[in-house]
């Protein structure tokens, strides 16, 4: 699924409501919803462009408190 998971998650759920929604106004509420998933789907996915993989050994203080005794 990736990373933007939860919002294909989403972006799906309201998929399914614009054709199984039980009125015309719900179904549209759910279109314009999945619509925003969809872009927060795009905008996680750009970000994640420019972010530099920080491999697996992400928890490694890089910059580690200098206490001198």
């Amino acid at each position: 699924m990736g990373r933007p998971g939860s919002e294909r998650k989403a972006q799906h759920f309201y998929r399914d409501i614009t054709e199984h929604g039980e009125t015309d106004k719900i179904r549209a509420l759910a279109r314009e919803f999945a619509e925003e998933e969809a872009e927060h789907v795009r905008l996680i996915e750009d970000r994640l462009k420019t972010t530099p993989d920080v491999g697996t050994d992400w928890a490694a203080d890089l910059d580690p408190p200098h206490m001198p005794e």
